[in-house]
């Protein structure tokens, strides 16, 4: 006779145990709608030289020369420039205008669309231009 063991009601209730939810870290949406939006940047001196679109929770696009998005709620109230890799943090609302008209200044390095045509990325393109020169004249 083969003995079976019995799960206890105890071990059933470990076993089925749900999760609890976890904590959200995030500000509710209610909180965020209530303390944001355009107004905080309407006493910024160029704010009519922009245009600024809300979003949702706490994200902001600033158009001006170049597209910035600025998180002004964010714990590092950061922004970053379109195309690029990196942002910079602690920007307040008259800064990320000020980015946005004046990108230059954000000393920010735009990711590489393209590869560039530098030293010695000029000698390869110059090669290749010879070989397919050659390889037109002995064709025609």
């Amino acid at each position: 006779m083969i003995k079976q063991d019995l799960i206890t009601l105890d071990d059933q209730k470990r076993f089925f145990k749900k999760s609890k939810p976890k904590k959200e870290k995030r500000k509710p949406i209610e909180e965020i709608k209530r303390n944001s939006g355009t107004k905080r940047y309407e006493s910024c001196k160029d704010f009519d030289k922009v245009t600024i679109e809300e979003k949702g929770r706490g994200h902001f696009a600033i158009m001006g020369k170049v597209l910035i998005n600025h998180y002004p709620d964010g714990k590092k109230r950061t922004a970053y420039m379109k195309g690029s890799t990196t942002g910079k943090a602690g920007v307040s609302c008259e800064k990320a205008i000020h980015y946005a008209l004046n990108p230059e200044s954000m000393n920010i390095r735009k990711k590489a669309t393209s590869p560039s045509l530098d030293g010695a990325d000029k000698s390869l393109l110059e090669k290749l231009k010879r070989i397919v020169n050659k390889f037109n004249k002995r064709q025609g």
